[in-house]
C-alpha cells in the first residue's frame, strides 16, 4: 500500500481570514478529502529574519545542505519542505509581486540551492557548482571554488 501523500502549503499573506487564507484552506479542505496530509505554515506566525546575502550557507564544502548564519525558524521550514511531496504556495500581489514576508521567505531558500540536489554535480575542474538559486536577488562574484556550471541540470 503506497504511503500518505504529504503536502506543505506555506501562505505568505499578512491578513488571517483574508482571501488567500480562504483559498488555501479550501485546497486543504479537497486535499483533506483525498487522504493527503497537508500542513499549513503562515509565514505571518513564523520567526524567519531578512537574508544578508552573506553567502555562508553557499560558501560550506561537501554535499549537505547549506546552514544559515540566522537561527530562526526557517532550518525547520526546510527541514518541512524535504520532508514534503508536494506543495502550495500563495501569496497576495502587492505592487505586482508577492508579499515582502514572502520575498523575505523565497530569498532564505537559497540555502537548499546548495543541498544535495545541487551541489554533487562538479565542473569539468572538479569545482562544486551552483544552479541559479531560487530567489530574484542580485548575488555577488562566486568564490570559494564555486563556478557558474553550463553543464548542471536545470530547475524545470
Amino acid at each position: 500500500m503506497n504511503a500518505r501523500k504529504r503536502v506543505l502549503a506555506i501562505n505568505g499573506s499578512y491578513r488571517a481570514g483574508g482571501i488567500t487564507d480562504q483559498a488555501v484552506d479550501s485546497l486543504i479542505d479537497d486535499l483533506q478529502g483525498l487522504d493527503v496530509e497537508v500542513e499549513h505554515i503562515k509565514l505571518r506566525d513564523f520567526p524567519i529574519r531578512f537574508c544578508m546575502n552573506c553567502r555562508e550557507c553557499m560558501q560550506q564544502p561537501g554535499d549537505a545542505p547549506g546552514i544559515c548564519i540566522h537561527k530562526d525558524g526557517m532550518a525547520k521550514l526546510i527541514e518541512k519542505i524535504e520532508a514534503a511531496d508536494g506543495y502550495i504556495l500563495a501569496a497576495p500581489t502587492n505592487f505586482s509581486s508577492v508579499t515582502a514576508l514572502f520575498k523575505r521567505f523565497s530569498e532564505r531558500l537559497d540555502e537548499l540551492a546548495t543541498g544535495p540536489g545541487a551541489s554533487r554535480h562538479r565542473s569539468s575542474a572538479g569545482r562544486r557548482c551552483r544552479r541559479s538559486p531560487p530567489s530574484s536577488s542580485p548575488r555577488a562574484p562566486l568564490r570559494d571554488g564555486w563556478d557558474a556550471c553550463p553543464t548542471a541540470p536545470t530547475r524545470t
